[in-house]
């Protein structure tokens, strides 16, 4: 199945207390709330940050899949920093001025199986079917020494 995964800008993951329309899932609405905008879409185009949204990992049935993207970092630091098309759409820039870091940032996946039944509290503003906007993982990106 299909996964989404982006860097968010913020260092919180969401817990049960974020869910709040109490209805046993955090959706992508819930999960901005906390987690902050999508800084990097880990896609297909990591120097664009619209370009290759389309794109999502496929896991095998046990779940696992593998993800390896590269580009240039002019291109990506020059897309990042760019004007920002839609301030309402959930996807942030940087100013040029800030010192990018990935490190105490959340990095979240997305994407329950399509056999999943989703109460119809759930939402998302990307229009996107449902099922590829549940968070299935939460991490915070550390510094290993």
């Amino acid at each position: 199945m299909k996964h989404f995964q982006f860097v968010l800008t913020s260092n919180k993951c969401p817990t049960l207390k974020s869910d709040l329309n109490n209805d046993s899932i955090i959706d992508l609405n819930e999960l901005f709330a906390v987690s902050g905008n999508v800084l990097v879409p880990l896609d297909s185009d990591l120097g664009d940050q619209l370009s290759g949204m389309d794109f999502g990992p496929i896991s095998n049935e046990s779940g696992d899949y593998v993800y390896r993207r590269s580009t240039n970092r002019f291109d990506f630091w020059e897309d990042l920093t760019s004007h920002d098309p839609d301030f309402f759409d959930q996807i942030s820039k940087i100013s040029v001025d800030e010192k990018f870091q990935l490190y105490n940032r959340v990095l979240v996946i997305l994407g329950v199986g399509p056999f999943r039944t989703l109460p119809t509290s759930v939402s998302n503003p990307w229009n996107l079917p449902l099922e590829l906007t549940i968070p299935i993982g939460c991490g915070t990106i550390e510094v290993q020494r």
